[in-house]
């Protein structure tokens, strides 16, 4: 969907002024690159803070791809999947930006992904008897 939208000028340019008139936080997508790391939560942040608006640029456009996205965007299984991968792409984020630095010790770098391995662990356990509470977006 943000590669759709992103590449063309025309498409870019209508979403902006669609997101000026809709008065969202957020005028533009961000693209996905491999290279960088933070690039995957960023872009899935970015998407679920303008959705909506995303939501009406293909409700508007007539081709048969925009049909598709609309009816996944407008689907509320697939919008708590987004808020879900949003959460899980933000945790590791944190861990990464933590992973970081100078300070870092091996030991602690070892710890704080066994921790985080603990906690998938445990958010697994929890959403396979349905509480999700540990999501803020879902």
């Amino acid at each position: 969907m943000v590669n759709l939208i992103k590449s063309s000028a025309l498409n870019s340019r209508l979403f902006r002024l669609l997101c000026q008139d809709f008065d969202a936080e957020h005028e533009a997508l961000l693209y996905h690159m491999k290279v960088r790391w933070l690039s995957r939560g960023n872009v899935t942040a970015r998407f679920h803070s303008v959705m909506e608006e995303v939501t009406e640029f293909f409700s508007r456009d007539v081709k048969l791809q925009s049909k598709v996205f609309h009816e996944k965007l407008t689907d509320t299984k697939w919008q708590l999947v987004m808020a879900y991968l949003r959460d899980i792409f933000s945790r590791q984020n944190t861990l990464n930006v933590s992973l970081q630095g100078q300070s870092s010790t091996l030991f602690d770098v070892v710890d704080k992904v066994k921790a985080f391995i603990m906690k998938l662990e445990v958010w697994e356990a929890n959403i396979k008897v349905g509480k999700f509470h540990m999501f803020e977006n879902g």
